[in-house]
This record gives C-alpha cells, structure tokens and sequence, in this order.
C-alpha cells in the first residue's frame, strides 16, 4: 500500500497525521487482499484489504466473498459497538468501505499477548465468551442473520463443503475421526442431516 492510500484511509477513519506507512502483516486467503498495520509517530491501526477476483466462479471464491461482506456488515451496522458495549474485546469500526470488487475495513489495533492462560485468564476468556452468546442468542441472532450476518459463525463447516471434505486427511462422520472412506453426502446422513 503507497503511503497516500494509507493517509487516506486513515483520514476516512479520523485520524490525524501526516506520515502514515502502511505495513503488510498478513496475507488473506487465496491472495484475496491483505491485512495492513498503519502506523504514523505512536497511533496504529488496522486496514483489511479484501480484492475479489472479477469472477467468484468457484464456491471457495462466493464463500469467501459472502465471509467478506458478513465481516463488513458486522464493522459497519454496528455488531461490533455492541459487543464492545457488552464488554467484548473486539476491534472498534473505524471506517468501512463495500466495493463491487470487495471492501476495505480500518479498525482499531488490538494489542494480543502471547502465553498460557491460568485460572483467572480462562475465567475471563468464558465471561467473554457469555457475553458474547448472549448478545446473540435467540431472537437477536435472528435479527442479526436477517441484517446480514451469517447464520453459523464460521467459515469453514465439514458438513457443508465438500472442498473442505476433500482436503481432510481422514474422514469425519458422526462425530468422530475416521480412516473409512467416506462421501460427503454420507457425513451428512450419518450425522442427522440429510444431504
């Protein structure tokens, strides 16, 4: 990213400065975008990226395009402040922007902690995790489904894909790892699903 689009996206976030650098931290699937850590004197934010192919022709491409507009939904229509509000650490919207080739989403930098979490660190970890279910639960993950998140919060779902199938060493079927071949289809079946 050149030094004028990182000013500009951190002027569409509020931010002030003149020398904003931009620095790739992370690629993202199939090279769809990238994820940037922008910086000027001691202020730093995140920007996401995300370039679709001109055709998502495959349905690796349209998952991944449809988990890209769910994360813009979720920035943009105010997921995230909810969390956030409720007491869940997530990253503060800051700006977003939906393309037609894909979106762009500058957020707050979280700042992680490497190691092992003891007695206090899970207990915190599960009230998070609470709080988090319960701003989603029942009813109000409906709505949120209907306002364009997605109905399971995941990516990837071995009974849903049969790409994913494919790329598993074993097989999985009625809630276990196994070595006997398997289909897709038969995963499904096996585990209550019809497929």
């Amino acid at each position: 990213m050149k030094p004028a689009e990182a000013k500009r996206l951190a002027a569409l976030a509020d931010c002030e400065g003149d020398a904003w650098k931009a620095k790739s931290i992370q690629r993202l699937w199939a090279g769809m975008g990238t994820i940037y850590e922008l910086s000027c004197g001691d202020e730093r934010i995140i920007a996401k990226v995300v370039k679709l192919p001109k055709r998502c022709d495959s349905v690796g491409d349209r998952r991944k395009a449809k988990s890209y507009e769910c994360e813009a939904a979720f920035y943009r229509d105010g997921y995230a402040a909810q969390l956030l509000d409720a007491g869940v650490v997530v990253p503060r919207p800051l700006h977003v922007e939906a393309r037609s080739d894909g979106v762009t989403i500058v957020m707050s930098r979280l700042d992680g902690r490497p190691g092992a979490f003891d007695r206090r660190g899970t207990e915190t970890a599960l009230a998070a995790l609470a709080r988090l279910h319960a701003c989603f639960w029942g009813p109000r993950a409906d709505e949120a489904v209907a306002g364009g998140l997605q109905e399971q919060g995941t990516m990837w779902c071995v009974h849903e894909s049969e790409t994913s199938m494919s790329l598993l060493d074993g097989h999985f079927h009625a809630g276990t790892w196994t070595r006997e071949p398997t289909s897709s289809r038969q995963c499904r079946q096996r585990g209550g699903r019809g497929g």
